[in-house]
């Protein structure tokens, strides 16, 4: 055989290698591993589109069986001529049955809603006044909401507050502690039966909340009917409001927004390469401990915990491949893929079986259907 029929001999091999590669769905990972795209378990796909908002939103469970969805549904196009083409009706608040896919529609919702549950209480605006600018809020225990009066001001914690079930009904004033009323206190709210993670306190309106002189300051936690507060391994610069919580395992999960030996007016990446990303997890007794996710290019936004291990998503796409985005199960310290692309919706049930998202892949002519993977079958 000839050098030139040769080369093209391994020039055909590398071709069929990279299209197999390519059809495979592999994601090349940080570490220089690949991990298959393909969920290990069975995802289930419904025809209800997610009503996205902005980023990755929580998905709010009735129980272990109903998931609370903002989205669309489709409807059967009136004119004829478009008859075998999808359309779908206005954006509402849909109750899906994880069981067998049905859904019913609960409420409207407003384009740019508000939507958050909790423990049996809903809030979420389901219209909007445009011209006049005003947002209708309905608020109340779920199924008996009412209509609150126009731009009505509302003590469910703000919009960070979303990232963890507690937003309806939260009254700072009330739940603080007298040394942290009516001062600007940056807060992690928990359910009410147990309190609070204090992080610090604005010392004038011209500086940050967490700076130079406190980021390395550790957390304290404020129990609910106890006097003192614990003071966690957690540093100050280390919280955002990016926190869970597990209903089957009893534990709150915060994400540390920034790794714990950087200083954080740093113009550096966040995360050193190669280290270890970090999970805390707390018990209500004020017990932190913390799991490590080998670094790659799923660093975690949202994560929580479910009967296979610990469950995250993220929207790290290098080089504008959305594909290397998506969910995560971390199993024997490995992360293995369960989907890809953007998440936009995700949510655990309570007993961390079940498994809902949401992705966007870019494509303006895709919906962004809701899934269904339960960890449990």
């Amino acid at each position: 055989m000839t050098t030139r029929n040769w080369q093209r001999v391994v020039f055909s091999v590398w071709q069929v290698l990279l299209t197999a590669l390519v059809l495979s769905g592999c994601d090349i990972a940080g570490g220089g591993k690949s991990y298959e795209a393909k969920s290990p378990f069975t995802v289930r796909a419904t025809d209800l589109g997610f009503g996205r908002r902005h980023g990755a939103m929580p998905m709010y469970w009735l129980d272990n069986d109903r998931v609370l969805v903002p989205g669309y549904a489709p409807q059967k196009p009136d004119d004829k001529a478009t008859q075998d083409a999808k359309q779908y009706g206005p954006l509402g608040l849909y109750i899906l049955d994880t069981r067998n896919l049905s859904y019913v529609r609960h409420a409207d919702l407003s384009d740019y809603y508000s939507l958050c549950y909790n423990q049996g209480f809903i809030t979420y605006t389901n219209q909007t006044d445009e011209q006049a600018g005003n947002r209708i809020q309905n608020e109340g225990p779920f199924g008996q909401e009412q209509a609150l009066s126009v731009n009505a001001e509302h003590n469910y914690g703000g919009e960070g507050q979303a990232y963890y079930a507690a937003c309806p009904k939260v009254d700072r004033e009330k739940l603080l502690r007298p040394e942290h009323r009516g001062q600007r206190v940056s807060a992690l709210f928990l359910r009410e039966t147990d309190g609070y993670i204090y992080i610090a306190t604005q010392r004038s309106p011209d500086e940050w909340m967490v700076d130079r002189h406190n980021q390395d300051d550790p957390v304290k936690y404020y129990r609910t009917g106890q006097a003192e507060p614990i003071e966690l391994p957690i540093l100050a610069k280390e919280t955002w409001r990016r926190l869970s919580y597990s209903e089957y395992a009893g534990k709150y999960l915060l994400i540390p927004r920034t790794w714990e030996g950087r200083d954080i007016r740093d113009s550096e990446v966040s995360w050193p390469r190669n280290l270890p990303y970090k999970v805390y997890l707390l018990d209500p007794a004020g017990n932190v401990e913390s799991i490590d996710i080998p670094y790659g290019t799923w660093r975690p936004e949202m994560a929580f915990l479910t009967r296979k291990g610990l469950f995250w998503v993220s929207s790290s796409a290098p080089s504008t491949n959305s594909k290397q985005a998506g969910g995560w199960l971390l199993q024997n310290g490995k992360p293995v893929k369960l989907f890809e692309h953007l998440p936009e919706g995700v949510g655990v049930s309570p007993d961390g079986c079940k498994i809902v998202y949401a992705v966007n892949d870019y494509n303006r002519d895709t919906v962004e259907f809701v899934h269904l993977i339960d960890l449990c079958k």
